[in-house]
């Protein structure tokens, strides 16, 4: 991101994980809004500990309802779970997590995000 134009200010991670990508992060985006999203609790509480002023979000990416109207960037690894989303959204039931991850994601990011 440090060698591209990128200035924006909503940064979304939703399968952040072990936090990786926001310990790494430049300062330049440390003021960022930042958004993470995860499961299980002892993550979440690490990550609360560490990014104490991001937006945490411990439930399921599917059923996550984000305020933002857009996110500037959404940087993710797509998780590779063996289990299906069922969202009337796209169309077809028990959409696999893995190809609903990018397609909701990709909602989100505003144009030219």
């Amino acid at each position: 991101l440090s060698r591209t134009e990128f200035t924006g200010d909503k940064i979304l991670e939703p399968a952040c994980g072990n936090s990786l990508f926001f310990k790494l992060m430049p300062e330049d985006y440390a003021a960022s809004q930042n958004c993470l999203h995860l499961l299980g609790k002892t993550p979440a509480t690490i990550a609360k500990y560490l990014y104490g002023k991001a937006k945490l979000y411990n439930q399921g990416f599917e059923k996550v309802i984000f305020p933002e109207e857009y996110f500037d960037l959404v940087c993710r690894n797509f998780p590779f779970g063996g289990y299906g989303v069922n969202n009337s959204k796209y169309n077809f039931p028990r959409v696999s997590i893995h190809n609903y991850c990018p397609a909701k994601s990709a909602e989100l990011v505003r144009e030219n995000g």
